[in-house]
């Protein structure tokens, strides 16, 4: 049989015409900017959440910030903070949950600190779109919760004051793959837009390093976000960035930028601790001299959680058998991986045999979870076919 050659049709121009051609890459794409990401006034209840994070501050209500203990969350966590501290909140408080120590989401304990402690306000930031029982239980008590998140969405959504995440069906926003740090950052947007102030231009930096930590597709938005940053590396003039020279590369290209951008995700991936503090995020906040203890201290827990990795991962190697099924659950009977490991060692495992994997441990009477699979399976579709067993569950399609 002859062979038939493809190839793209040839233009008169230069070699890199050329190139974007036969890769299918327009000008658009090679040029997108700032300009180009979409008018944030599409995102459902942007107004009203802005609207009444306004009126609390301004009311000098009592605000609760509810984050999530990874980089996404942490960044989101500290943007907000910040802001508000900015536009004159004295009465702003955060909260970010160990999954060490009390998994994921919004525990009793907690809730029952916002009712006691007669809090007005609470935010969520990278997550409580799945907080069904605990958001009816807030509001039933007179506390407005404004839900911002970018995970999805089930068949209903929690009954909350306002919920801003792209993923809801009736939500016009056109770009819907964003991190929650986005969300957090366009929300804090919306607010200045609505008070006539300025952000802080040094958000952007933090909102392309929690996107990228995320692991969300580097498309749209989010490769906009990146590229921005990369492109005005030396107008950021934030004090954590300048505390953290010292451990940086020379940030010559973009190459390197985007080095030390993965650099400072792996650092503030650590720093959990009990009570809704967070060293990461205290990082973020505090004086420079403060800030060079705590950065030795996040390096160190790095090095130790590097050295974890490496352990768990020779145990999943040395020890599990490819299974009989086409799904896996692993339960940590040994008690050799950590809760916050559950979502390296389910996605070694799936990555090892091509199918589907949940790591459970459990933990007084109650399994907790992270699962992982491959491109064309979606584990929200599967958890939702199983959900009268299941007590609370959420995330994206493939983990």
């Amino acid at each position: 049989m002859p062979l038939k050659w493809s190839y793209s049709e040839y233009i008169n121009g230069s070699i890199l015409d050329q190139i974007k051609q036969n890769r299918k890459i327009s000008d658009s794409f090679i040029n997108a900017s700032i300009e180009d990401i979409p008018d944030i006034s599409l995102f459902k209840d942007i107004k009203l959440a802005s609207g009444r994070i306004i009126e609390a501050v301004q009311s000098k209500e009592k605000i609760m910030i509810f984050g999530h203990d990874d980089v996404d969350g942490v960044t989101s966590a500290y943007i907000l903070f910040d802001f508000l501290e900015n536009i004159g909140s004295q009465n702003h408080f955060y909260y970010i949950p160990n999954r060490l120590l009390e998994s994921h989401g919004m525990k009793d304990d907690f809730v029952n600190m916002l009712i006691e402690e007669e809090f007005d306000v609470i935010i969520t930031v990278d997550g409580g779109i799945s907080e069904f029982e605990q958001t009816k239980k807030i509001m039933d008590a007179g506390i407005d919760v404004i839900i911002t998140d970018h995970h999805l969405v089930q068949e209903k959504i929690p009954e909350a004051f306002a919920v801003v995440n792209p993923k809801q069906a009736d939500c016009d926003y056109p770009f819907k793959m964003l991190a929650g740090v986005a969300v957090t950052y366009f929300l804090v947007q919306q607010i200045a837009l609505d008070l006539n102030c300025e952000i802080d231009t040094n958000y952007m930096f933090w909102t392309a390093v929690g996107t990228l930590a995320d692991k969300v597709p580097l498309i749209g938005v989010n490769r906009i976000i990146i590229k921005d940053v990369l492109e005005k590396w030396f107008s950021f003039d934030d004090l954590t960035i300048e505390t953290m020279k010292p451990y940086f590369v020379a940030p010559h290209n973009f190459e390197k930028r985007m080095s030390i951008l993965k650099f400072i995700t792996k650092i503030l991936s650590n720093g959990r601790m009990p009570a809704g503090e967070n060293l990461a995020l205290s990082c973020l906040l505090v004086s420079r001299k403060e800030k060079e203890v705590i950065i030795k201290k996040l390096i160190a827990e790095q090095r130790d959680h590097e050295y974890k990795l490496r352990k768990v991962s020779s145990y999943l190697n040395s020890s599990i058998t490819r299974p009989t099924l086409n799904w896996f659950f692993f339960k940590d009977s040994e008690n050799k991986i950590e809760i916050n490991l559950m979502g390296f060692s389910a996605s070694l495992l799936t990555k090892k045999f091509m199918i589907p994997v949940v790591v459970l441990k459990e933990r007084s009477g109650v399994f907790s979870g992270e699962g992982r699979c491959m491109e064309g399976f979606d584990l929200m579709e599967a958890f939702t076919f199983c959900r009268e067993h299941l007590i609370q569950f959420g995330g994206h399609k493939k983990a």
